[in-house]
């Protein structure tokens, strides 16, 4: 009598456990549908695996619409904490060399730099050269020749005799002379000089320039976060539209293995599904000592 009412619960309980267990390996298992004679099996393919498109759709659009929607995201990158973290980095940042901005900024090797260096100072050049060549170089010669003889010039008997005439005479030709000097020799004059600025300017701290114009670090991260604040305020929701929350988490599910995808569930909710599995046992053990009683 004692074996019979002890197995009636523990067969009740064996049953509820491998009725759970089969039950949550067929989530997973089998991964592709069985055929016999033609004909599919029941539940084959195992669940997740015959509705893994439909799962990536549902999750996606819990996700897109409920967990993280559009507004969530933008509440939290519009927070001033954010732009504030991150115009701290940056001004972190200016302590290396402008020139190591640039490259990193860039993407550019030492070499490239380099040639991309010289195309600048060369553009500069050009660019100094042909604004001098189009300076009125005669007549400010002129004009300011003959000032600054009337201005130091104190001998009366001399000013008799060095008359405007006669400066200009003297100095009119010496404009075009200088205009022609700037056009012929002006790139090989101005092209050492530019080289020389660049190259101080680009080992200098970015935080030093920032100096030199007067912007101290408080002032310069206060200007970028507002200005990083207001780039977010008018691109997030274009970034948002295109970054489509819902369509990347059902791709991702899409593209995932059921091997990955079956690891992702286990790592998720393996407690739970061991406490269904147990559950079962629990109710088969109920449900033996209940039969006893009738």
């Amino acid at each position: 009598m004692s074996l019979r009412m002890i197995a009636g619960p523990l067969i009740g309980s064996v049953i509820g456990y491998f009725t759970n267990f089969i039950a949550v390996k067929m989530l997973f298992y089998p991964r592709k549908e069985i055929r016999v004679f033609g004909h599919r099996l029941p539940f084959t393919p195992g669940a997740i695996p015959k509705g893994k498109a439909r799962l990536g759709r549902a999750i996606g659009k819990a996700v897109g619409e409920t967990l993280l929607t559009k507004e969530d995201i933008e509440e939290k990158l519009l927070a001033p904490e954010v732009s504030a973290g991150i115009a701290s980095a940056l001004t972190e940042g200016f302590s290396s060399s402008i020139k190591m901005q640039i490259r990193q900024a860039a993407g550019l090797t030492e070499y490239d730099y380099i040639i991309q260096r010289e195309k600048l100072c060369a553009v500069l050049t050009d660019q100094v050269t042909d604004a001098l060549s189009k300076v009125d170089l005669s007549t400010i010669v002129v004009e300011k020749g003959i000032q600054m003889v009337h201005e130091n010039l104190t001998n009366p008997m001399l000013m008799m005799f060095i008359t405007d005439d006669l400066l200009y005479s003297i100095l009119g030709p010496m404009g075009p002379k200088i205009q022609q000097m700037i056009t012929e020799e002006g790139p090989a004059m101005i092209r050492p000089i530019v080289d020389a600025k660049i190259k101080e300017l680009e080992n200098q701290p970015v935080e030093d320039m920032l100096k030199g114009m007067g912007m101290e670090e408080a002032v310069l991260q206060s200007v970028l976060s507002a200005l990083i604040q207001r780039m977010l305020k008018n691109s997030i929701s274009r970034v948002l539209d295109t970054l489509d929350i819902q369509k990347t988490v059902e791709t991702k599910i899409d593209e995932m293995s059921i091997d990955e995808l079956e690891e992702l569930v286990m790592t998720v909710m393996k407690k739970e599904l061991n406490t269904i599995v147990n559950l079962g046992a629990l109710i088969g053990l109920i449900l033996g000592l209940i039969n006893l009683l009738f």
